[in-house]
């Protein structure tokens, strides 16, 4: 009896489906504790027409196309009076957070809420010391 259902217990878990994420990690939730674990929402995937303000009051207009992968975010900024950047990220709680790379090693650190078709809120800074700017975006 204890053999059979030794077998039993073997073969039931080699042959239980484990989803895969685009991240790589599995997940067995669903089979431990009866629930699916929530899939993120693609919200920050799109074409975003991005306004930008520096802390010297200069403005700089242009967008963002991005693809999202699970929270993961990628892409590029397209400036309209700068070089183009790689954008790599993430969501969290419902925040866009990304880094811009520019050639030359400038990076661009850019955070904003994700509210419907716009990213509100937003705050930047980039790697060589600059005062703060603030940005927004829309779909």
């Amino acid at each position: 009896m204890l053999k059979t259902w030794m077998l039993g217990l073997m073969l039931t878990t080699t042959t239980m489906a484990v989803e895969a994420h685009a991240d790589g990690a599995k997940d067995l939730g669903s089979f431990f504790f009866g629930k699916k674990k929530a899939a993120p929402s693609a919200a920050a995937q799109g074409n975003w027409l991005v306004h930008q303000t520096n802390a010297n009051g200069a403005v700089y207009t242009g967008s963002l196309v991005l693809t999202q992968h699970g929270d993961r975010v990628a892409g590029r900024a397209e400036w309209d009076n700068h070089v183009v950047g790689s954008v790599t990220g993430r969501v969290v709680n419902g925040r866009l957070e990304i880094a811009v790379t520019y050639p030359g090693a400038l990076v661009g650190y850019y955070a904003a809420d994700l509210s419907g078709n716009q990213l509100v809120n937003g705050q930047c800074q980039d790697n060589k010391g600059s005062k703060p700017c603030a940005w927004t975006a829309r779909k």
